[in-house]
Parts: structure tokens; C-alpha cells; sequence
């Protein structure tokens, strides 16, 4: 699905017609339609989900001893070796370290970060679920009618029960119990 393509099911969401170029909508309905999409989008992204989290993410200080935030990323989660813990944050484009109340680092930074990808970089049942909620969103931005939905809530808890389970599947969560192929007796679950 391309970002034009969610832009006109959003159109027709509102009985509107399509349009021909998501980067400069022609009307003011599409223009409300691209700001609800991509806000939408920012919204999901601020959960932590497969696609948008990178751990292991190295941060490095400038030559003024502060770590410049790369763009993109919008938390900062810290869990050094052996379970140190950092109390870390984004404060303006730097890293600060809030337990030291500084934004001087002398050594790198390596940490998990969560990322707010583009419409197009976001997996395809994200980008469904973003579409089924800013859909149901912006008809009722335009509209003003709760009871004209075509896109309903139930759509949209649709989409994203099909994105929370493909989070499940890509991540495979254990939950302290590992799978062990026993040949003689098939899978045998054990604690480990």
C-alpha cells in the first residue's frame, strides 16, 4: 500500500474523490486527510513494536563531549551490561543522562531505540492498521457524524489485533520457556 493509496481510502471514507498526488493534495478535504495520516502514524510508532526498534543502537559523543539524537528516533531505552541501568532522555537534538543531571558523555552510549519510520517504511500491517485509524478519525474530523462510519472502531481493533500479532510472531516472545524438539517425543516445553 503506497502512502497515495491510503490517502484516497481516506477520501472515500468521506464520499470524496480520489486524489492524484499524496505530496501536494489539491483540496482541503486531502490536505486534512495527509495531516491525520501522518499523525497517525507518529501515534502508532510511539508504541514499541518490531519494526521500529533497534537494539543494540550505538550513540557516539561529538567533540563537545554531547550526543547528538540521529533523526528518527524518538525514545531512548538504556540497559547496559550485567543490568546497569542509566536513567537516559531525549532533551531537545541531545542525550541527557538524568541521574547526573549533564549532557556530557565521555564514551559512547549503547543503547535500544525506537525509530518513527515514514508511511512507506512502515511494514504493511502497519501501514493497514494506520490507514483503518486515521480513516475512522478523519471521518469523523470531516463528517461530524458518528453514525456515518464506514471505517468503525471494530475495523481498526481488526487491523491492529492483525499487527499485534504479527509483532508476536517476529519478536517470539518466550515468556522464560523455551521450546526443546525432544525426536522421540516432539516438543517438550521446559522452564529454563
Amino acid at each position: 500500500m503506497t502512502k497515495l493509496d491510503a490517502l484516497n481510502i481516506m477520501m472515500n471514507a468521506i464520499g470524496s474523490t480520489p486524489i492524484t498526488n499524496a505530496d501536494s493534495p489539491q483540496n482541503a478535504d486531502a490536505v486534512i486527510a495527509k495531516a491525520t495520516l501522518e499523525l497517525t502514524v507518529k501515534e502508532i510508532q510511539a508504541e514499541k513494536w518490531w519494526f521500529n526498534t533497534e537494539p543494540g543502537f550505538t550513540l557516539t559523543p561529538n567533540t563537545e563531549k554531547k550526543i547528538n539524537i540521529p533523526t528518527g528516533i524518538i525514545h531512548i531505552d538504556f540497559t547496559g551490561r550485567h543490568g546497569e541501568q542509566r536513567n537516559l532522555a531525549i532533551r531537545g537534538e541531545y542525550l541527557y543522562d538524568i541521574d547526573n543531571h549533564t549532557f556530557i558523555f565521555e564514551k559512547p552510549v549503547v543503547a535500544n531505540v525506537r525509530l518513527c519510520l515514514t508511511f512507506e517504511e512502515i511494514p504493511e500491517t502497519a501501514k493497514l492498521y494506520a490507514t483503518a485509524r486515521a480513516a475512522r478519525r478523519f471521518q469523523d474530523q470531516v463528517l461530524c457524524d458518528t453514525n456515518a462510519h464506514s471505517w468503525t472502531e471494530l475495523d481498526e481493533a481488526t487491523a491492529r489485533a492483525k499487527l499485534t500479532a504479527e509483532d508476536i510472531r517476529q519478536t517470539k516472545p518466550h515468556f522464560g520457556i523455551y521450546p526443546r524438539l525432544d525426536p522421540n517425543v516432539g516438543i517438550d516445553l521446559r522452564f529454563m
